[in-house]
């Protein structure tokens, strides 16, 4: 346990964390999981199933830009690599996970596991999250 106090743990922790913020990165690399996927693959398979984006009163959606984005992010963060194939018209595309993306995935691997065992933990967090959230809404101007 006392590599897990040491300050080098805790700013790797922050770090890790960094690469995993952006709301649809889970999403994203476990699209990616089995093999290499054109951005349409990737928008219908990681904006089909986003359960851990019902946190709110809404729905999530995973609109093109935010994909655009995110593709670009991972791909300099070095956690996706884009393969495009030279001579096609339209120009044909593909991302696919890097050895440091798929040993991300398999480092998180625990951490959803622990998830899965703790859910009244989770749940607990997300309805007290939506409450606060809503209490501090600023109220509606009256039309």
């Amino acid at each position: 346990m006392a590599a897990t106090r040491s300050a080098g743990f805790l700013r790797d922790w922050y770090d890790a964390r960094i690469l995993l913020a952006a709301e649809w990165t889970p999403a994203i690399v476990v699209a990616l999981l089995d093999g290499p996927l054109q951005y349409k693959d990737i928008l219908a398979t990681a904006g089909a199933d986003s359960p851990g984006l019902h946190w709110g009163s809404r729905h999530r959606r995973l609109y093109d830009s935010i994909l655009t984005r995110n593709l670009q992010v991972l791909t300099r963060d070095g956690l996706l690599e884009r393969h495009e194939t030279p001579g096609t018209f339209p120009p044909t595309v593909h991302y696919c996970l890097t050895d440091a993306g798929r040993e991300l995935v398999e480092a998180a691997t625990p951490l959803a596991e622990w998830a899965a065992r703790h859910r009244e933990v989770i749940e607990s967090a997300q309805s007290w999250r939506t409450r606060t959230h809503r209490a501090h809404k600023p109220a509606k101007a009256a039309s």
